[in-house]
């Protein structure tokens, strides 16, 4: 088993193909459907936080998983332009990217601190509000880039 704490090359390009590329490729494609005033959201994570890195004795895993936390700091500057952008074309979009929390996931493990299904019923009900576009949201909040 490899070493979670280096960057492997082919770990991060298959981990921005689904979490950066799949995500703008699925949004792009369906961007001309999107009503002027809806809401779309990307889940992001507290791990693509650079403002979280700079403490790192409060990050859970300061040097695990960077493919993930790479992967999910670029989503984060993808919601940024593509908030500024749909903006500047004089829509209504909102965009926003959501931290879920520490889910109860194979990923997140047993620990974590929410079921998905409080994590999904969370960014529910904040997919129905209409928040500042192009920001970074958890629990309703607004998150640290």
């Amino acid at each position: 088993d490899e070493d979670d704490t280096h960057l492997i090359v082919d770990k991060l390009r298959s981990t921005l193909e689904v979490n950066l590329i799949g995500t703008i490729d699925i949004t792009e494609r369906l961007l001309p459907f999107m009503a002027n005033d809806g809401h779309i959201i990307c889940t992001s994570s507290s791990a693509g936080s650079l403002s979280d890195m700079d403490d790192i004795s409060n990050s859970r895993y300061p040097m695990h998983y960077p493919a993930y936390k790479i992967s999910k700091c670029a989503l984060n500057m993808y919601v940024r332009t593509l908030a500024l952008r749909l903006e500047h074309e004089g829509t209504k979009l909102i965009v926003s990217a959501v931290h879920p929390g520490w889910v109860k996931t194979d990923m997140g493990g047993d620990e974590a601190d929410i079921r998905p299904e409080e994590a999904a019923n969370s960014i529910f009900d904040f997919a129905l509000t209409r928040p500042v576009t192009g920001q970074f949201w958890f629990n309703g909040k607004k998150y640290p880039w």
